[in-house]
């Protein structure tokens, strides 16, 4: 069972024109705050009315830009004093929520375009709170970042790319965070894509990152208002 839901929106997203003003995810997409509509594709997945913002307060103020778009769900925002990295940001978390034992993490910037294909593979996993669950996507070999993870289906090793959502317990994050420490490596992408204990999941969908100018004026001709 899901306790949280919890949203990577720590930066300010410097290659984004518009972030000099407006942190990434809060840039208006067609009448809704980004990170609304990453928040949208969460809750569709779960039941789980605990919603929180992982933020830094040496980054920027998350609580000036939360609006009326954010009224009708129950958002807390947890704000570390200074960046320690993802795996720091979801320890902070944890110590900062002990209700919460078992939390499905998203970044803010990050959509998935067949929402039917990411609720399919979300209700075939089965909660472990030793092993975190890593969702896999479509890959996007256009993409001058893209970063290619390669997975056995069925007999065939197939290209996937990592969404960036994971389920992962409280446990595991404590334990993780303090292999990290010792090891100097707070890499979470690297922590999760290589723990030959992770249990991948595959969303047959195209993703769509909305990391540059570029990529958010295609979201803005993708997405529309029943989005």
């Amino acid at each position: 069972m899901i306790d949280g839901i919890a949203i990577f929106a720590g930066g300010k997203g410097s290659r984004l024109k518009a972030s000099d003003c407006i942190p990434k995810p809060f840039i208006d997409v067609n009448g809704k705050p980004l990170v609304r509509r990453v928040l949208d594709q969460m809750i569709n997945l779960s039941s789980c009315n605990k919603i929180f913002l992982l933020t830094c307060s040496s980054s920027y103020c998350a609580g000036n830009y939360v609006s009326d778009n954010f009224t009708d769900m129950n958002l807390s925002i947890c704000e570390e004093p200074k960046m320690t990295g993802k795996i720091g940001a979801m320890n902070h978390f944890f110590e900062r929520n002990p209700e919460i034992d078992i939390c499905l993490f998203a970044n803010a910037d990050t959509l998935f375009l067949d929402e039917q294909a990411l609720l399919a593979a979300f209700n075939q996993i089965k909660i472990n709170v030793d092993i975190p669950h890593v969702f896999l996507a479509n890959p996007d070999m256009a993409r001058y970042d893209y970063s290619e993870f390669l997975l056995n289906v069925n007999g065939k090793t197939l290209p996937f790319q990592n969404s960036g959502v994971f389920v992962a317990s409280k446990t595991w994050t404590s334990s993780s965070f303090q292999q990290a420490n010792c090891a100097k490596d707070f890499a979470l992408e690297h922590i999760l894509l290589n723990n030959e204990n992770s249990q991948f999941v595959v969303v047959y969908s195209d993703l769509l990152d909305i990391g540059t100018p570029e990529r958010l004026e295609i979201a803005r001709e993708l997405i529309h208002d029943n989005y």
